[in-house]
């Protein structure tokens, strides 16, 4: 036999189980009902994560007696606790208590990004840019090809995609850094936790024969054009 305290509070939460990434906030929620005072204070597994120093808002709560459904908030601060790690946080008050368990996801790892060639001529050289052997649990995982300008900005090959490679002519490499161009792989999973990979390459000037030669292929391709268009 198993005897219940009739004024025990009654603890509830908004879920037993929750994903979240470690750079988001953590919302969590519980709600106390009682029939006397009780110090409503929220506790965590892991004795390493200090949650008064973390939380935004207040760990232990005054409830009143005779509470109905007593909205009882906790809200961490982002990058509060460790990727890939798993935590439960317990709701007390009296002699009961509610857990929530929290999953926090990671970014993708153990990938490789490989850009082919390393040395190329500007505008001439096709760059091949590619996410090879990235992983993570929450699937599908999309893939974002950029470079970075000569003043910094970040230029997009290839937009958020499940493609997992992508094709460019490049600009002329920075001549202050060795002719050097930094190409940027974002790898998404499907919560949005991301992962960056970088990849110099060196573009070199072209020189008057590549222009000319440039051109005339330019002008090749319109001609074709054009003819196909008159035919």
């Amino acid at each position: 036999i198993v005897t219940v305290d009739a004024a025990a509070p009654i603890i509830s939460t908004n879920s037993i189980l929750y994903t979240v990434n470690p750079t988001s906030i953590l919302h969590l929620s519980g709600v106390i009902s009682s029939t006397i005072t009780c110090l409503g204070k929220w506790n965590i597994s892991d004795n390493t994560v200090n949650l008064q120093h973390v939380s935004l808002t207040p760990i232990n709560i005054y409830v009143p007696a005779r509470a109905q459904l007593y909205p009882v908030n906790l809200v961490l601060s982002e990058n509060s606790l460790v990727p890939q790690t798993s935590y439960r946080f317990t709701l007390y008050c009296g002699t009961s208590a509610a857990s929530i368990d929290v999953n926090v996801n990671g970014p993708p790892q153990y990938g490789i990004f490989i850009v082919n060639p390393l040395i190329g001529i500007e505008l001439n050289t096709l760059f091949n840019l590619r996410a090879n052997n990235w992983y993570d649990f929450d699937i599908p995982l999309t893939y974002q090809f950029e470079y970075l300008s000569s003043t910094g900005l970040r230029m997009v090959i290839q937009s958020r995609s499940e493609r997992t490679y992508g094709d460019s002519l490049l600009p002329k490499g920075n001549v202050l850094f060795s002719n050097n161009i930094t190409c940027v792989l974002y790898v998404y999973d499907a919560l949005s936790a991301s992962s960056k990979s970088i990849a110099n390459v060196t573009v070199n000037s072209a020189s008057v024969q590549n222009i000319v030669e440039l051109t005339n292929s330019i002008e090749s391709k319109l001609n074709s054009a054009k003819g196909d268009i008159d035919g």
